[in-house]
């Protein structure tokens, strides 16, 4: 019922990995979450598919997903489930954002995309519980997967939402990824002199944070 239950905060699924970490962060369960998962498809509360790597992702239909978060609000554990998913997807997006700058690029492309649900997810729990680090320092992992998938007004969106947050309360490499992000839309609009001095704010972040 735990795994069950924690699993209805991801959107169109979640890996092994994933499920563990949600389940083990918000409640401390460590019993073996592959077992547990085969024993819910087996029972069709839970589906099992596979990505286009190859990979499991276990997901739920609607309506067992709606019961599975009044599981949660009974057991008053729907705020903790949240906030572990959304410090899992923080950690996954950052250990991996500078990868959709590298070779591997399209892949990683594919991977953010199998994962904006949940990352959307993340944000939007971040912005409704006022955690301004979380919010911040994922819209800045983000940055360019919005720009690779010319979703720029949703990088507006998500950029408003850290701007109307106090600036004493972003971490400062977030704070500069934010003002560059901030920078590389108002130089691609024209407004080229927005774009040098949001630049040379994160420019200084930057140094003084040791980023080379």
């Amino acid at each position: 019922q735990r795994v069950y239950a924690h699993l209805s905060v991801f959107l169109h699924g979640a890996t092994v990995e994933a499920a563990q970490t949600v389940s083990t962060a918000s409640t401390g369960w460590r019993g073996d979450v592959v077992a547990v998962l085969a024993l819910l498809v087996d029972h069709s509360l839970v589906r099992a598919e596979r990505d286009a790597e190859g990979n499991a992702r276990f997901s739920m239909l609607e309506t067992t997903r709606d019961y599975a978060l009044e599981l949660l609000l009974r057991r008053n554990e729907l705020d903790a489930a949240r906030r572990a998913h959304a410090r899992y997807c923080l950690d996954w997006s950052e250990a991996h954002a500078f990868k959709l700058l590298g070779r591997e690029r399209k892949l990683w492309a594919q991977r953010f995309e199998r994962e904006a649900d949940n990352l959307r997810a993340a944000l939007t729990w971040a912005e409704e519980a006022e955690d301004t680090a979380i919010l911040a320092r994922l819209a800045a992992s983000l940055g360019w997967f919005w720009e690779l998938h010319g979703r720029r007004n949703e990088a507006r969106r998500w950029l408003a939402a850290v701007e109307a947050t106090p600036q004493v309360q972003q971490p400062p490499l977030a704070r500069a990824r934010i003002l560059h992000m901030l920078g590389h839309i108002a130089g691609e609009e024209g407004d080229l002199e927005r774009s040098r001095l949001l630049a040379e704010q994160a420019l200084a972040l930057a140094r003084t944070a040791g980023d080379e």
